[in-house]
């Protein structure tokens, strides 16, 4: 790159002016701000903090002089060097901090580079070979930049060093490096500019890198001698480039023509150019510089600057002079590094903060407000609590103070000023707790009202309320009732009898006002509810609590009282808000329960959108009459306080609202707040760790898969948003199992206990300060079956079961070979006997006893095999069954692992059966049932149903019976599973099968019915089922013991399968039967499977 020779320019009176308005402005503009402070007493690992980043989690990181602190919202995490631990960062001390990549970022020290995983927080030392001798020129970092080729470019106390992370490849340079060095060995600053090209500041000068040519420019004609230490560079958002020396603070322009200096600018708030610490630009084009006498904000369009200061009587304002570093996160919230914490600033806060300033000679008077009023000329008047009253020019900043002099009858009656309206357009009326006060808004001329002597006593005169009806008519709110008060004859009226001849004895009048019907609307603290007055006519109409009608008042501590536009009146109390509707007399009522900050209501001030404005002792609140819902407003949003005062509330002509509490006034435009909640960023909750058995898991995003074993999570989350974390709130859900949001409140962690296996997704949002939903974060978990339900198992288990059942027939068949063997030789020995008998009475008995041993073997013979073949019948011939049905599906190639878990199911079953015949002679595992999974395609059920009736067609003929298939449809189309329909039909032809008597007819019916609903019959002319059978056959078990042997499936379960698979299929299932007459089992089923289900 070839830089010209820069053109220095002076504008000397235009900065002069620049000043003057900048000054003016920063006058008021510091009370205006709030900074949220965050230091030690919160977490910080030390107090002197360096350097400020924000990685793309979201996470804060602060490098401080001791220890990195990685910040959430709600903790820190503190990395500090450990001896002998190369698993710990470099150095305690952080000098640099820059994003590496989307997972880590890079850690300057003052004993080398450090990387740290953001995700699971593992730290390694970079540039270190395994002795641990650096690669760098210098382990004393000063600087880090990411170039935008990829290289890293690290600023040391000896030379500069260039990373390529691709190759791997270090290149350094140094003030002797040949052809061209650096100008100093001292590398303190680096920035590349719009080109590519790298700035490089050294403790001797300035020199610029072209990356591409590796050729080195020194820039000598910016400085004012070769040897100016560099202290700062740094590219703004219009690519300028500012530099800062030891003398002097600059811009570069982007065209690298021009160059301007702001020595002056810092020079006339007493800032020198060596006290500078770093540059930084928001995105509202805001410079921000950190000096070491406070912070410096430059408006780049309308050229005004401000100095914001630690201000020692507030903890609001900056934390300390001495401002280090500044960042804006992608929330737009600036940070501020100092020499004692951080300092968090909105730089869009609507909220406008008048408060005493101490420093000063020229403020208010006190910080605890009361009445509040801006009159026809723009003067802010603002009445305290103690310290008089104070005219303010919102414009200049100038404060006019009163007060009150015992001897001067021209000063206020009291410094205790309750409340302040305006008479006319030279005057003001101005209720005091010694009386009512008249004063000229130009001249500032007091004058105090005369009460008559009825009128004089204490509580009489204690005005704490003043209002001008429609007819120029004074009306007092005193502690000791309502009065009016003519200020063209000069006479007062006291309405104290009016209000206790309807029992309202305590009448401390708390606010006044007036509707369009003339009606005064009067409230009253303590117990006297809300007045509606009809000063004509002298007649009042109360309206109180009633504690056995929820539609009443709320309360009776009634303190303000406002209408909106649609005549329903909202009434402020001490216990919550009521909304009275004029039409009915009926209330509505709101507390903290509703949402409401807090039930002690100051103040209520509506806007033009109807929304309600309400001050409390807890914070602002605002009701959307739309929604129905509250938002809330702190101290932490830039208010005052989060307690406010009675009285202390108005809306001016323009719509500009004042709230006033006991740390000053807040001021903002309803459509500024509003519009700042429409437009901001809306964050999205982070996932901070997962613990799985109370071992830490990293996430980087997608599935968490884990093991069958680990169930237990625990999953911690925040919400990058770190404007107000104390009012964010969490919510979470886990899909398909909870059906509602659990509401954590400010717990930012989710816990999960002894999760079955399968797939879960875990859903997370938070209510940001703004009560707002964020978008959901979304975590998918996927829990492993064991390996007793692995499809190897499964496996496993039919083989095993195929090996049971040849080693049982193997044994059967044995057995009665050696049975029947054995009867033979019994019958041969019997008959020896018997003709030896003859021949030998002597051998009678031994004859007879063998006899009679033959037959009860014979018996036992008998017996045995009519029970053995009773009890072998039917699980054999279910295992036949099911084998042939194997062989036909492992044939058709269509043997499904489900399919696979059933057959295996019933084997093992029956298989046990056996086995408990033989005396347990094998033994064999109990089998694990797991849940079907269908496969859902489009199927044509009629060639389906006829297919698998006809595949049995065989064995039903075998039986001596007839099969008859009467679809009344050709084809029709069906979303099922065609295996597990297929084996349904199956079951069920078994059953009419094997209890048909032979040459009875098994008849098979399809039919489309309504409602997109097809039916499958099967209907056989068997045994039949009785009334009370039919109401249990479909159950497992019970009917086991209620179904007589001879009647429908002794064991219950091929029904009970069947029924689940239909219902599955979102199908019904029912049977129709007569005893001796046969039964029909119906099977409905959907045409079309709903996707949600």
């Amino acid at each position: 790159m070839n830089i010209k020779k820069l053109v220095i320019r002076y504008a000397f009176l235009s900065l002069i002016l620049i000043l003057i308005q900048g000054k003016n402005v920063f006058a008021l503009g510091e009370s205006e701000v709030r900074f949220n402070n965050l230091t030690l007493k919160d977490g910080l690992s030390q107090s002197t903090v360096n350097k400020i980043i924000q990685d793309n989690k979201g996470y804060m990181w602060f490098g401080t002089s001791d220890g990195l602190n990685k910040y959430n919202g709600h903790e820190f995490v503190i990395f500090r060097e450990l001896v002998n631990d190369k698993k710990s960062i470099n150095s305690s001390f952080i000098s640099a901090l820059i994003e590496y990549d989307n997972d880590n970022i890079l850690v300057g020290t003052s004993k080398g580079i450090s990387k740290i995983n953001v995700i699971t927080n593992e730290v390694s030392r970079m540039f270190e070979d395994e002795e641990g001798k650096s690669k760098l020129s210098n382990n004393n970092i000063w600087d880090i930049l990411k170039h935008s080729d990829g290289t890293i470019w690290i600023a040391t106390r000896k030379g500069l060093n260039i990373y390529n992370p691709k190759t791997g490849d270090m290149y350094q340079i140094f003030k002797d490096t040949e052809p061209k060095g650096l100008k100093s060995n001292v590398v303190t600053s680096l920035c590349e500019d719009k080109y590519g090209n790298v700035w490089v500041g050294t403790s001797e000068g300035l020199s610029v890198i072209n990356t591409k040519t590796k050729e080195i420019q020194h820039i000598n004609d910016i400085l004012d001698n070769d040897n100016s230490a560099i202290s700062n560079i740094y590219r703004d958002r219009d690519d300028n480039i500012w530099i800062v020396t030891d003398n002097h603070i600059m811009l570069v322009s982007s065209n690298y023509k021009d160059i301007t200096y702001f020595d002056k600018e810092l020079e006339s708030f007493k800032i020198s150019p060596d006290s500078v610490n770093a540059i930084y630009e928001d995105k509202y084009n805001n410079l921000w510089i950190s000096t070491q006498n406070g912070l410096l904000e430059y408006n780049k369009e309308n050229k005004k600057m401000h100095l914001f200061e630690s201000r020692y009587y507030d903890d609001t304002s900056l934390v300390n002079d001495n401002v280090l570093t500044a960042y804006e996160d992608r929330s737009g919230l600036l940070w501020f590094g100092t020499y004692n914490g951080i300092s968090l600033l909105n730089p869009k806060q609507p909220f406008k903060h008048y408060r005493r300033e101490p420093d000063k000679e020229n403020t208010i008077s006190d910080n605890s407000m009361s009445g509040i009023y801006k009159d026809s000329d723009g003067m802010l008047w603002l009445g305290t609590n103690s310290a008089g009253l104070n005219k303010l020019n919102t414009m200049t900043g100038e404060v006019t103070n009163f007060y009150s002099n015992n001897s001067d009858e021209n000063t206020l009656s009291s410094n205790v000023v309750w409340q302040i309206c305006e008479a006319d357009k030279d005057n003001l009326w101005v209720a005091t707790q010694g009386g009512v006060n008249k004063i000229n808004k130009k001249s500032g001329n007091v004058e105090r009202l005369k009460y008559p002597d009825n009128m004089r006593e204490r509580n009489k005169m204690d005005a704490r309320n003043v209002f001008v009806d429609k007819d120029g008519l004074l009306w007092i709110g005193a502690r000791g009732g309502l009065q009016s008060y003519d200020d063209k004859t000069g006479t007062f009226t006291d309405y104290s009898n009016v209000f206790k001849a309807v029992g309202i004895v305590e009448n401390a009048v708390t606010s006044i006002s007036q509707d369009e019907e003339g009606f005064l609307w009067i409230t009253i603290g303590i117990d006297g509810g809300v007045v509606k007055f009809d000063k004509d006519k002298g007649v009042l109409k109360s309206y109180l609590n009633n504690s056995f009608d929820s539609n009443s008042l709320i309360n009776n501590g009634v303190r303000c009282l406002e209408k909106d536009s649609k005549g329903n009146v909202w009434i402020g109390t001490e216990a919550g808000l009521s909304k009275l509707d004029p039409k009915t007399d009926k209330f509505t009522n709101y507390t903290v329960v509703n949402g409401l900050a807090n039930n002690f209501i100051y103040g209520i001030l509506i806007d033009e959108e109807d929304n309600l404005w309400i001050s409390t002792n807890d914070g602002l609140s605002r009701f959307d009459q739309k929604t129905n819902k509250f938002i809330n407003y702190t101290a932490m949003d830039g208010l005052q306080s989060n307690e406010f005062n009675g009285r202390s509330y108005f809306k001016s002509k323009d719509g500009e609202m004042f709230f006033g509490g006991i740390n000053g006034v807040t001021a903002f435009y309803p459509k500024d707040v509003l519009k700042l909640s429409d437009n901001r960023n809306k964050s999205k909750v982070v996932i901070d760790e997962i613990k799985v058995n109370n071992k830490t898991y990293p996430y980087y995003g997608g599935t968490l898969s884990l093991k069958y074993n680990e169930n237990n999570i625990s999953i911690d989350f925040f919400l990058p948003d770190y404007l107000n974390t104390t009012k964010t709130t969490y919510e979470y859900k886990l899909e398909g199992v909870d059906e509602e949001w659990t509401f954590a409140n400010k717990r930012n962690n989710a816990n999960y206990a002894t999760l079955d296996s399968g797939t879960y997704k875990v859903l997370i949002r938070a209510r940001d300060n703004h009560g707002d939903l964020t978008p959901v974060t979304a975590l998918d978990l996927k829990i492993a079956p064991p390996p007793w339900r692995t499809p190897t198992a499964y496996l496993i288990y039919f083989s095993s079961a195929v090996i049971v059942i040849f080693l049982m027939w193997s044994y059967v068949t044995a057995l009665e070979k050696t049975v029947k063997k054995r009867a033979e030789q019994l019958k041969k020995e019997a008959k020896e006997k018997e003709k030896l008998y003859i021949e030998k009475e002597k051998l009678y008995k031994e004859a007879a006893d063998l006899k009679d041993e033959m037959i009860k073997r014979q018996k036992f013979k008998n017996d045995y095999f009519v029970n053995l073949s009773h009890e072998l019948r039917t699980p054999l011939n279910v295992i036949l069954a099911t084998v042939q049905l194997i062989k036909l599906k492992n044939k058709e190639d269509c043997l499904g692992k489900y399919q696979v878990e059933d057959y295996t199911n019933t084997l093992k079953n029956n298989a046990d059966h056996l086995l408990k015949i033989i005396n347990d002679i094998i033994d064999s595992s109990k089998i694990e049932s797991g849940a079907y999974k269908l496969n859902i395609e489009k199927q044509d059920i009629v060639s389906l149903v006829e297919d698998t009736a006809l595949s049995l067609k065989a064995y039903i003929e075998e039986n001596n019976l007839d099969i008859i298939i009467d679809p009344e449809i050709e084809e029709l189309d069906v979303e099922c599973d065609k295996n597990e329909i297929e084996r349904c039909v199956i079951n069920l032809l078994s059953n009419a099968i094997k209890y048909t008597h032979g040459h009875g007819t098994i008849e098979v019916f399809i039919r489309e019915c309504e409602n997109e609903t097809v039916e499958i019959a099967i209907k056989d002319t068997g045994v039949g089922i009785s009334k009370e059978q039919q109401k249990i056959i479909f159950d497992r078990f019970v009917q086991a013991d209620s179904i007589s042997k001879k009647q429908y499936r002794s064991s219950g379960i091929g029904l009970t399968l069947v029924k689940s698979i239909i219902e599955l299929h979102h199908g019904t299932i029912r049977v129709e039967s007569e005893l001796n007459k046969g039964s029909t089992f119906i099977i409905t089923l959907p045409i079309r499977q709903e996707k949600s289900k």
